[in-house]
């Protein structure tokens, strides 16, 4: 094998600046050579890396190619010394002060025999590789330069863990950084240094200095706590122990369900305590049931991680332990409600409590129940259990009505309570739940509706229809509030999506829009991240609010129309979150809407890509695992007949792992290109090992378009239209959704892939567009505009009339006499008749 071939798999990557001349030069002199360049840019190369091990060997980087010159490589400065002595041994021939290039008569094979004992060296084979290079039999000067240099590198690494090992031995285990140092640069191999292994020895001892009997004593605070925020004062706990150290020892305290210990909703936490020395431990949530309030109680030396690495290696079988009694702390102090707001709304509220139940709607394991006046909650069963989303649902172990959310309108300079209003119910359905309220006064009528979105499971699509019934014009916008919670948690962290890593996970209240994020989820702790409450914010005939805010339940209940958002006020020990539709101006005679898609969704895979809207190509990755610490991870979306694009316009993302080794969540909204069945692979590379997730995604076979995430004023907005057949005219239209004007529109340009085509092209809202626009595409030679998601008009009944639909789908059309829970009686052709409610499908009420 030629030297040459070392290099021939190498990737072309990066060129050097002003190489032409130099190329020239060099071509004329051997036009066939491989060069060596002196550079002072610095890249990770992992490929190479592996590719070059003796140059690796030499230097933290490699000899990177060189575009303009085939078969030539950029190398770092540090280099010339090894290029040097190369030379001397005719390997290289120097051309001037930076530039080498291999020599053609030279012995070739003098460095192929080093090649394997690098090669094992650079991939951490220590043993191996010494072994390797005193097998080689001519030990000159190369012999020893390599040699010289791998023992070099092996004391740096042991000169770095025996620093670190020392800083943690000083700091008592309180050095973070100096953690991530050792375990980087730790192999077993170093501690055939009897230096190093004394100072290994030492800190072992250091933190198992002796065995510890100790007795557990705790005090449980006195007065007034609550579910949703446990204890005002912390539960100090004490270990009482046979000896005394004075390293502190590493404690873990952790609770059920319903008793959480830290502001982030978990329901463990982590104590550095000192023996015989009294510690705090906080309590932020608790169950009404005293046997549930319990917390077990562990304890172990610190760096756990460390001193079982070390032991092993060591040979070490001393192993100190810590035994603790009694291990549970039982605590008897029992809520007395579920936070001192809740129990001065509630009673404010009561009457809310008794509104008649409208019904319930349900799309997978996903569910919502409304009441007559509108107010609403979400919840659902996986398998054989039923878990609520917000508070009061029925399912709720705490469930005393629905009260503890609200819609509000805002109608020019006046604020009113939906729930505070005179109802009307228009619709009972297993597909919708519709309610009226009528404001006389000012001519305006409000729709709240609930409605099954047959497109994608697990969702349903909450909404508000405004009609002006007036003879003038009105400024209308709509407020929701929700009180969230998740699985047995009232308390919820949020998480937005691909985000940074510092505002992934959010305990405190919060103000966005969705251009920070199109989507905002709870998570319940207790269930390890496993349900969660999705509101999809944007898409495909979604209206995105202007603004929405995570929130304390008990400051934001009372909120009017403004509420000051504190990012030093904590959300996880009552959240809810509101969603605001700032006043649009409604005409005489029009209509405003706004919709919103809330979904349940049981994340149980480390790795998922889901297809959230397949009518538009809209999807998510989710990463749900464990990562190392402070970590870049790189995603590539990868499609054979297809193309997956993330927010940053290319089929590439990565992020930053937190600087913890716990569980993270990581989610990248995503946009599917082509038609039919998608082939994707997810690869995920941390550091050198790569991995590859496949998944099939199924987008329809007809005409599909692609719908811009967000439409903003002044911004150019891409639009796609995908077809099977090819050469067709199609116009993209904005238009604005209440008055049907054309704000822009342009034809698009086609480009043909594979048996299929890609209609592309720019719309650009104007200046004072309000966000109430849809894109329509019509094609110009069919005059047809597409489609997509149709809305049906159906004929409106009058006052009292009332139209029921059986399951078989025939209907029947009467007046309403009465209802109830269970059956309505109408009177039809003369005739009164009874029937059961879960007996039909739909009923239809008047206006």
């Amino acid at each position: 094998m030629k030297i040459q071939n070392i290099f021939a798999s190498i990737l072309l990557m990066i060129s050097l600046l002003q190489c032409s001349s130099l190329q020239e030069k060099l071509n004329q002199k051997a036009p066939n050579a491989v060069y060596l360049v002196h550079s002072t840019k610095k890249e990770n190369w992992e490929k190479e890396k592996k590719t070059l091990p003796y140059f690796r060997l030499w230097n933290e980087t490699i000899c990177q190619p060189i575009i303009e010159m085939d078969g030539s490589y950029s190398c770092e400065k540090e280099l010339s010394a090894v290029f040097e002595e190369l030379v001397k041994n005719e390997i290289l021939v120097k051309e001037d002060e930076r530039v080498f290039r291999f020599s053609e008569n030279g012995n070739a094979s003098q460095i192929h025999e080093f090649l394997e004992p690098v090669n094992l060296f650079v991939q951490s084979s220590y043993a191996n590789a010494y072994e390797r290079m005193g097998q080689i039999a001519a030990k000159g000067n190369l012999w020893n330069l390599t040699k010289n240099r791998m023992d070099a590198l092996v004391g740096k690494r042991r000169e770095i863990l025996k620093r670190s090992l020392e800083t943690l031995i000083t700091q008592n285990g309180e050095a973070k950084e100096e953690e991530t140092v050792f375990k980087r640069n730790y192999h077993p191999y170093l501690l055939t240094s009897e230096d190093l292994q004394r100072v290994a020895k030492q800190f072992v001892t250091h933190f198992e200095s002796m065995d510890l009997q100790c007795a557990l004593d705790f005090k449980e605070p006195v007065g007034e706590s609550f579910v949703s925020s446990g204890y005002d004062d912390p539960v100090v706990v004490k270990f009482i122990c046979s000896g005394v150290s004075n390293v502190p020892i590493d404690v873990t305290i952790t609770g059920n369900s319903s008793v959480r210990l830290s502001s982030s909703g978990s329901i463990e936490t982590g104590v550095e305590a000192k023996t015989n020395l009294p510690f705090d431990v906080f309590i932020y949530s608790l169950s009404m049931n005293q046997s549930e309030n319990v917390l077990q109680v562990k304890a172990d030396f610190l760096q756990k991680e460390i001193r079982n690495l070390l032991k092993k290696d060591l040979g070490l079988s001393d192993v100190k332990k810590i035994e603790i009694s009694p291990q549970t702390i039982p605590l008897s102090n029992t809520p007395t409600g579920f936070s001192p707001e809740y129990s001065r709304y509630a009673e404010e509220n009561r009457r809310y409590s008794e509104t008649v139940t409208l019904g319930s709607i349900q799309n997978g394991q996903f569910q919502s129940t409304m009441m007559s006046n509108g107010v609403f909650s979400f919840g659902g069963v996986r398998g054989q259990n039923s878990f609520d989303l917000i508070f009061g649902h029925p399912n709720g172990q705490y469930a005393e009505g629905i009260w503890s959310s609200f819609s509000k309108v805002k109608i020019g300079d006046q604020i009113y309570s939906l729930r505070d209003l005179e109802s009307q119910t228009i619709e009972i359905s297993d597909t919708r739940l519709e309610v009226l309220h009528k404001i006389e006064s000012e001519k305006i009528w409000i729709y709240s509706f609930i409605e099954k979105e047959k497109d994608q499971s697990n969702s349903l699509l909450v909404g508000y229809r405004i009609e002006n019934k007036g003879n003038q014009s009105k400024q209308v916008g709509i407020l929701l509030f929700l009180d969230t919670w998740a699985g047995a948690t009232d308390g919820v962290p949020f998480s937005l999506g691909f985000q940074t890593t510092n505002d992934r996970i959010i305990t405190n209240e919060y103000k966005f829009n969705p251009t920070v994020s199109p989507f905002w989820e709870t998570n319940d702790t207790a269930y390890s991240g496993q349900v969660f409450l999705q509101n999809k914010m944007v898409g495909l005939g979604l209206v995105p609010p202007d603004e929405i805010s995570f929130v304390n339940w008990g400051s934001g209940y009372g909120m009017d129309w403004e509420y000051p958002v504190s990012d030093d006020r904590s959300v996880t020990g009552d959240s809810a979150v509101y969603l605001k539709w700032n006043p649009k101006e409604v005409a005489p005679n029009k209509t405003y809407q706004v919709k919103t898609l809330f979904s349940s969704i049981d994340r149980t895979k480390e790795v998922d890509l889901v297809l959230t809207d397949p009518l538009i190509g809209n999807g998510m990755v989710s990463l749900f695992k464990e990562y190392p610490s402070d970590v870049e991870v790189k995603l590539d979306l990868v499609s054979e007949n297809g193309n997956v694009i993330t927010p940053n316009g290319s089929n590439q993302t990565s992020f930053k792992t937190n600087k913890d080794s716990a569980k993270q969540l990581f989610q990248v909204p995503v946009v599917f290109n082509g038609v039919g069945k998608l082939k994707v692979k997810v690869v995920e590379t941390v550091g050198t090992q790569r991995k590859e997730y496949p998944f099939e995604i199924q987008l329809p076979e007809s005409d599909r378009i692609s719908q811009p995430t967000l439409l903003q004023p002044q911004k150019k907005i891409p639009v796609q239209f995908y077809s099977k057949e090819t050469n067709r005219k199609i116009l993209a239209k904005l238009v604005d959704s209440s008055t049907l004007r054309v704000l822009d529109s342009k034809e698009l340009s086609e480009k043909k892939d594979g048996t299929s085509s890609i209609y592309s092209g720019e719309l650009q809202p104007p200046s004072d567009y309000q966000g109430q626009g849809v894109i329509q595409y019509v094609d110009l030679g069919k005059e047809t505009v597409s489609p997509i998601r149709a809305n049906t008009q159906e004929a409106v009944l009058n006052a009292n009339q009332v139209e029921i639909t059986f399951q078989n789908g025939s209907k029947k059309l009467g007046s309403l006499l009465s209802q109830n829970l269970e059956e309505i009686t109408i009177e039809s052709d003369g005739k009164q008749e009874t029937f059961q409610k879960r007996s039909l499908s739909r009923i239809r009420f008047g206006r």
